[in-house]
């Protein structure tokens, strides 16, 4: 494990946020369906089984997986271009590489208690898990931005990326 850091080189949250582009643009459809709108339904099925098993961190993790997965795409388009894309997922989207991704993350405990937290309060709008700031997929980095993170987290409590070694 390595602990990550935060990129400064443009990544898949900086251009979603210049090109203007929310997590409700495409994560609402994605989490309601759990995924079985936009993925072939065999995958979508695993999703599920992983979901039931894992809880609801499992659905975070595969978004970020699937914007790891096409950042250099979704990078490269424009606004309507990449919701097209983020709506209408490729057909042949490897289920291997998703859950080896999917498998490299592990979300440090004080994002499980701001998802706890958040499930607890379900019934204010404004406590809505942002998905974009988590992320920073730069070498297969997972960042929240630093401003949420309490004073007593350290390096090792951010998210981390299993690096196989």
């Amino acid at each position: 494990h390595y602990p990550l850091r935060r990129q400064r080189q443009m990544c898949i949250r900086d251009s979603f946020k210049t090109l203007g582009i929310k997590d409700e643009h495409y994560l609402l459809d994605w989490f309601l369906t759990i995924f079985s709108k936009s993925l072939d339904i065999c995958l979508a099925s695993r999703i599920w089984d992983c979901y039931l098993f894992e809880g609801e961190i499992f659905i975070y993790k595969v978004a970020l997986g699937i914007l790891k997965m096409y950042e250099n795409r979704l990078k490269e388009r424009g606004f309507e271009d990449c919701l097209t894309f983020l709506r209408h997922l490729p057909e042949d989207l490897s289920e291997k590489k998703l859950f080896d991704l999917i498998e490299g993350f592990t979300i440090a405990s004080y994002i499980h208690k701001f998802i706890e937290d958040i499930e607890a309060k379900k019934d204010s709008a404004n406590n809505m898990l942002s998905l974009s700031d988590y992320m920073d997929t730069e070498d297969g980095v997972l960042q929240k931005e630093e401003e949420t993170q309490d004073d007593n987290s350290t390096d090792d409590d951010v998210i981390e990326k299993k690096t196989g070694t």
